[in-house]
């Protein structure tokens, strides 16, 4: 117990930044455990409580491998939190973390196919294809990626014969 009290009760404004780090990757690694035992709640409030830590860590006047440890845990983060979103719908938070994730990392397989899957949801079909067939560029074999297209061009294909009965209804 005395370990977990020492995460909730420390004043981040008053950590060094090596603190910031060390306690970034702690609540990690909790978020992991716990994503991994499905309990999203406690992983979601984990891998914020490192973000936030990270966040609080100045560019400016930070040493050049505090840096590049923020910079290398920071994506790795905000895609587990987007994770997070999606197993509870929470697409538009999904989609901005994952542009987060997409600015650092460009080619980052899990960041496309998470905001696909977010604008698959709020049927912003061009868009999910955009990211979805990204993902599939990267990884050409990825079984989640080939599903989740096939179920857009599902959800394309309804949308476009609801569209033609509209517009039949419309001009007969």
């Amino acid at each position: 117990m005395a370990f977990k009290d020492s995460l909730y009760n420390q004043n981040l404004h008053l950590m060094e930044d090596e603190e910031k780090i060390q306690f970034a990757e702690k609540h990690r690694e909790l978020g992991k455990t716990y994503f991994q035992n499905k309990d999203v709640d406690n992983a979601f409030f984990h891998f914020t409580q490192a973000i936030k830590s990270l966040i609080l860590i100045n560019s400016k006047t930070s040493s050049e491998s505090i840096l590049l440890k923020k910079n290398s845990l920071l994506p790795f983060l905000q895609n587990n939190t987007a994770s997070c979103h999606m197993l509870k719908g929470n697409w538009e938070h999904v989609i901005d973390l994952c542009n987060s994730v997409l600015q650092s990392e460009p080619e980052n397989v899990k960041a496309f196919y998470r905001r696909g899957t977010a604008f698959l949801e709020i049927q912003e079909y061009e868009k999910s294809a955009s990211d979805l067939y990204a993902a599939q560029a990267l990884e050409p074999e990825n079984r989640a990626v080939k599903l989740k297209l096939e179920i857009l061009n599902q959800r394309v294909k309804k949308f476009n014969q609801k569209y033609a009965t509209a517009m039949k209804k419309l001009f007969n």
